[in-house]
């Protein structure tokens, strides 16, 4: 079991709310305690100036709201 590592980027410097995690236990994950607002710092990824780094396991899935 592996666990990615997924750099989401963005063109600005917002907080992004996680709204659902496939890795909650209620989804029959391994419900792995998790910040619910991630901040995007000023880190270049993919040509956009700010992103969050985001532990996402194999065939997970994770849906923020900004």
């Amino acid at each position: 079991w592996h666990v990615r590592i997924i750099v989401w980027a963005y063109r600005k410097r917002k907080k992004y709310t996680l709204l659902l995690n496939s890795d909650d236990a209620k989804f029959g994950g391994e419900g792995t305690e998790r910040p619910t607002v991630y901040q995007a710092e000023k880190s270049e990824c993919d040509g956009r100036p700010y992103s969050f780094a985001y532990e996402l396991p194999p065939y997970g899935v994770a849906i923020f709201k900004f």
